[in-house]
């Protein structure tokens, strides 16, 4: 079984090939670690993101953790190249999460063998949806923190269960639960349906069962304020700006779960284990449905009520969870959306696949171990013939396992390796070309680029590359560590072509296809390839004018959600956004315009802008008080000064920032900063499981 679960590991080996491998958010992956690296480098513990619907802030509302340890690696081994240590992450959770269900497993008192059985089914999962367990999703969807999430899950569940049924310490159902979170806070959601099904069955399988339910219920109510104390510097900025991101309510289709009809479908049909080879899993895991109904009927039957022999209780608890995660996956069409889609139900489905391949790797193993020990008996009465048999007849089921075990990794292989292609896999995607057009963008001065297969350049490698290798910022972000931070995301999504509104955005280049320069009208052809053009915003000379730009204002909005989006649409199909001298809508609540924001903005322009590791800045002239917009996401974190003494920031339609100026020249200094409360509430997470780790130490040397 060892040599089994080694194989599996070298079966992940051919991902580290030549080029970026092919999961759509794996490429915003790739540039969120590549901006973090940047950052860390530069001394910007910030972590302003300009990448992506007019920049976020890392980790301030989506998971950091997977990202931020290549960014780590590759600021302390700058040699090693980043795609390298990206691959390699990649790899981390994959090869780990059998051993990790391995040690949870022997946490919760199963025996070694049958640990290990549970630990290679997991492994060898081969799931038909693009959003479920292991390769199924990290080489299609590209959901490479949810692999990560899904290597400390199996630990946070056994460590919880241990503490809800023990009471030992709570410290580590904690911990990895916390580390769940940080790698994916939905994964982590899934948690506290898990562990809700330990007091129940703390009840139904122990003599007096009411007093150990209402232990654990305590102890659960206990680990639950712990873990949000732990982690409330992740959270509580979510409740306190939750109006200054937009994300949330765009969930895809695929994401509100399975029609309760496909679910069944694919269940009987043994996809959510073994798509794309023979059902062995799903098989094994409808013999262990059936060998441990027969167990519950007969301790039934006896009287025993739900109390299971020990050797099933971990099998039937985790399938317990299978059908819990299950039934949560079809309920999520029948619901719909609710506000924010918070939990997208389709998220229980790794989950539920984790529970089942465990529980039919434990089950497989014990239905081989009974039918040993039914052997031995049978062989120990007078007269048997099988007290003459071979003695390698005896082993014959655990070869039986072996046997199965070898064609689910081999089949598994084959089918991974498959999944893991890479751009030099796939000639529409140019790689070279792209190559190319990402040094002209080295070359030229900076400002967002915008690509896409609108406009001709299909594969997501296009959007967020020059990004992660040139710090080149994409406009557009659908996904990845984007999707949950920018206020500008809905109405980037929604609007049908940012290049006809170029300058509200603050767009420069535009990657399309070769001959398509009509998806830009005004632009100018500065680079090209055999199948692609690199445009340039027609008339752009210097760097000045793309970030910060004066307006007029021309009044104020109180709309928000759809309506605003609605408001956005009809201002950007208006024609008020086709020259510099664009009208624009206040969103706050703050002071009138000035006199000079509704008039002629003759004699204010922008002399030089620049943009820094969580800062902006810019020099600018105007004849009288002008308004200018800077064309970067709202967030209560920016602080603004003009030539030294701090200004209110505005707050403009779509969703992004303005600045006040008297008459005369100027210097605009803007700044991202974190709450202060966010620092506080991390340091003590930190202090807390430092004081942990310290009494545990003490208690042990007592010992």
């Amino acid at each position: 079984m060892l040599l089994l679960l080694g194989v599996e590991l070298l079966m992940l080996l051919p991902l580290l090939r030549a080029g970026e491998p092919l999961g759509d958010d794996l490429s915003i992956h790739l540039s969120e670690i590549a901006h973090l690296s940047r950052a860390i480098a530069g001394g910007d513990v910030q972590l302003w993101n300009p990448g992506g619907n007019l920049g976020f802030p890392s980790g301030y509302y989506y998971q950091v953790l997977p990202q931020l340890g290549p960014a780590l690696a590759h600021v302390a081994l700058p040699w090693l190249p980043l795609l390298l240590l990206f691959k390699l992450a990649i790899l981390v959770p994959l090869a780990l999460t059998p051993l990790t269900c391995v040690r949870a497993l022997r946490v919760v008192g199963v025996g070694r063998l049958h640990a290990l059985g549970g630990g290679l089914a997991v492994g060898c999962v081969l799931g038909a949806s693009q959003w479920g367990l292991g390769t199924d999703s990290v080489f299609v969807t590209g959901l490479y923190t949810q692999a990560w999430a899904i290597l400390f899950y199996p630990l946070a569940l056994a460590y919880g269960a241990r503490w809800l049924l023990a009471g030992a310490t709570p410290g580590r159902a904690v911990g990895y639960a916390v580390l769940t979170g940080l790698c994916h806070p939905f994964v982590a959601f899934c948690l506290a349906p898990a562990l809700a099904l330990v007091p129940w069955w703390a009840a139904a399988a122990a003599r007096g069962g009411g007093r150990a339910a209402a232990r654990a219920l305590g102890r659960a109510a206990l680990l639950l304020g712990l873990v949000l104390a732990a982690t409330a510097f992740f959270w509580l900025p979510i409740l306190v700006h939750h109006d200054s991101f937009g994300g949330f309510p765009a969930r895809l289709p695929s994401e509100a779960g399975i029609a309760p009809g496909t679910f069944m479908w694919w269940l009987v049909h043994g996809w959510f284990l073994d798509a794309q080879r023979p059902a062995l899993m799903s098989g094994a895991l409808a013999l262990v449905v059936v060998a441990a109904l027969v167990v519950l009927g007969r301790g039934l039957w006896r009287g025993d009520g739900l109390r299971w022999p020990a050797r099933w209780t971990v099998p039937a608890l985790l399938l317990a969870q299978g059908v819990l995660f299950g039934g949560l996956v079809m309920l999520g069409p029948l619901v719909g959306k609710v506000k924010d889609d918070l939990v997208a139900a389709v998220r229980f489905l790794a989950p539920m696949q984790l529970a089942l391949a465990a529980a039919a790797g434990l089950g497989a193993v014990e239905l081989m171990l009974a039918a040993t020990r039914r052997m031995d008996a049978a062989a120990a009465r007078p007269g048997s013939w099988l007290a003459r048999r071979p003695g390698w007849l005896r082993l014959g089921p655990l070869l039986l396992v072996g046997v199965l075990a070898a064609v689910l990794v081999g089949t598994s292989a084959r089918v991974s390796w498959w999944r893991m292609r890479t751009s030099r896999d796939f000639s529409e995607v140019h790689r070279d070309e792209l190559a190319t057009m990402i040094d002209a963008l080295g070359r030229r001065p900076g400002g967002r680029v915008l690509g896409g297969r609108e406009w001709g350049t299909g594969s997501h490698w296009w959007l967020y590359l020059p990004f992660a290798y040139r710090g080149v910022p994409p406009l557009r972000a659908w996904g990845g560590a984007a999707l949950q931070s920018s206020p500008n995301f809905q109405f980037l999504r929604e609007v049908r072509s940012p290049f006809e509104s170029a300058r509200v955005w603050g767009l420069r280049y535009g990657l399309v296809g070769a001959g398509r320069a009509s998806a830009w009208p005004g632009a100018d052809k500065v680079a090209e390839t055999r199948h692609d053009w690199l445009l340039e915003a027609r008339g752009a000379g210097a760097q000045a004018g793309f970030l910060f730009g004066p307006v007029r204002t021309l009044g104020r909005v109180a709309a928000r959600g759809r309506l605003l989006r609605a408001l956005v649409k009809a201002w950007l199909a208006s024609g008020l956004h086709g020259a510099p001298r664009e009208g624009w809508f206040q969103r706050d609540e703050g002071a009138a315009p000035a006199p000079g924001d509704v008039g002629s903005l003759r004699g204010a322009r922008v002399v030089s802008e620049a943009e820094g590791l969580s800062r902006l800045s810019a020099r600018v002239q105007a004849a009288r008080a002008t308004r200018f917009v800077v064309r970067v996401s709202y967030h209560p974190g920016w602080r603004a000064e003009v030539d030294g003494v701090r200004v209110p920031v505005r707050r403009m339609m779509p969703d992004v920032m303005a600045i006040d100026v008297p008459a005369g020249a100027h210097v605009i200094e803007m700044r991202f900063r974190r709450p202060w409360w966010t620092w506080l509430l991390m340091l003590a997470t930190g202090l807390g499981f430092a004081l942990h780790g310290g009494l545990r130490a003490r208690g042990r040397g007592r010992a």
